[in-house]
């Protein structure tokens, strides 16, 4: 606003016309044109001027004898400073952190000082120019407002900030799961801005930790961290412990080999307890529960028998299970021996002798001949030197797989050719052979 003083004279006592006029010659620092108000009649009109800038008064006196222009000089109107808040991105609720700035003109005079409102951050305001690191916890919508102080006034400038919720991460329920076999992680998210990006950690048995429910397959405990970032850039995390549990191991041993119905030891290598099992009616075991034990096959077995060590499920309700493994036994017939005799031999010639066995063996003398083929059942056996006169044993000892039966008879004293000798035993021993020279 400006005031006027009309220093005119109108002393020919002409009727004289009073003409005010204004013009704005620049805008100032505020890029937009005033309006002037005022009374243009008027002998000493006041100006109110609504823009910064510089303005032009002119007053123009008219009577019969002319025209007459006098140019006041010019005015410059000043006002309160400029302020331009920058914009604010959006920050993620939970901590996340803005730099507020602004620009100022001071517009004809200095400007004297700054405030900040931050509602709802920490801080909560600042009276410096730049007020530095402003941060939020909870999500929602804020107005930041800066302002500017001069001698014609304050100006302010409202921003608003978006603080926005964080996503929420799942990395689903901690889980057990058997060394060596997959697993399938169940990542998911919610909240936050949505289009989301998965990240795992560690990377290691992940079929792809990029996705939100990979497949893992690892060896030990392991911890993973899911890392969900939103569309906004906001992040979340959980975390999910796999245990690993051993699985179990069964090796039953074998194969094994019996004769008839005899004990046999057998030895399972386990992770773990167990306990063994056969076909009903095959045998029984002297500790079923014990890795380390020994089976007696039944009165009439079948030849092979088929045993199963089964190691217990090593974590229960977990996702290990129980394992088996099996063994055979061989169950051999009993050997059996009979040798044909007595022998009765003369002078030097060779003694045919004969067993009745199921299994091979092996002759043997207590005299000092020899056989043609001692291996084979039915051969003849050579006196030597010092067999003349004398009563020996021959021997047929099997050579079973298993258990050896030998068949065998004492020495009996000299006998004359025509001396009845006696029958074998009932088990099958070597009768006598007595040699007469």
């Amino acid at each position: 606003m400006a005031n006027t003083v009309n220093n005119s004279t109108t002393a020919n006592a002409c009727l004289v016309t009073r003409t005010w006029s204004a013009s704005q010659l620049t805008q100032g620092c505020a890029p937009q044109p005033g309006t002037i108000g005022f009374n243009a009649q008027a002998v000493a009109p006041q100006f109110t001027f609504t823009g910064q800038g510089t303005y032009q008064v002119t007053l123009t006196l008219e009577n019969s004898c002319g025209v007459y222009d006098q140019t006041i000089q010019p005015i410059t109107v000043n006002g309160p400073p400029l302020i331009d808040q920058a914009p604010l991105a959006t920050i993620c609720a939970g901590g996340g952190c803005v730099n507020p700035s602004a620009t100022t003109q001071p517009c004809g005079s200095p400007i004297t000082s700054y405030g900040w409102t931050f509602p709802g951050g920490v801080p909560l305001s600042s009276t410096l120019q730049v007020p530095g690191q402003v941060c939020y916890t909870l999500a929602g919508s804020y107005t930041l407002t800066a302002s500017a102080t001069n001698a014609s006034g304050t100006a302010s400038d409202p921003v608003t900030l978006t603080v926005s919720t964080i996503p929420v991460a799942n990395a689903g329920p901690d889980m057990m799961v058997c060394a060596g076999t997959a697993a399938t992680l169940s990542g998911s998210a919610s909240g936050g801005g949505g289009n989301y990006t998965y990240s795992w950690s560690p990377i290691t048995g992940l079929s792809n930790p990029a996705i939100a429910a990979p497949t893992v397959t690892i060896a030990t405990t392991t911890t993973f961290t899911l890392t969900v970032t939103d569309g906004g850039g906001c992040i979340g995390t959980d975390q999910v412990t796999l245990t690993v549990t051993p699985p179990a191991t069964a090796n039953a041993g074998g194969p094994y080999v019996t004769c008839g119905n005899l004990p046999v030891s057998i030895t399972a290598i386990a992770s773990g307890p167990g306990q063994w099992s056969a076909p009903a009616g095959t045998g029984t075991f002297a500790n079923a529960t014990s890795s380390t034990t020994t089976f007696t096959p039944a009165a009439a077995p079948p030849p092979t028998i088929t045993l199963t060590w089964t190691t217990n499920d090593p974590d229960g309700a977990g996702p290990c299970t129980s394992v088996s493994s099996t063994a055979t036994i061989t169950v051999n017939p009993p050997a059996t021996a009979t040798v044909n005799g007595p022998y009765t031999g003369c002078s030097k010639a060779p003694v045919n002798i004969a067993t009745t066995t199921n299994t091979p063996g092996t002759w043997t003398t207590t005299g000092s001949g020899s056989f043609t083929n001692a291996s084979t059942a039915s051969t003849s056996y050579q006196p030597g030197p010092t067999d003349g006169g004398t009563t020996f044993t021959l021997t047929w000892t099997t050579t079973d797989r298993t258990v050896p039966v030998h068949a065998n008879r004492p020495r009996l004293p000299r006998t004359s050719p025509l001396t009845k000798l006696p029958r074998p035993m009932p088990e099958g021993p070597t009768p006598p052979v007595t040699w007469h020279p």
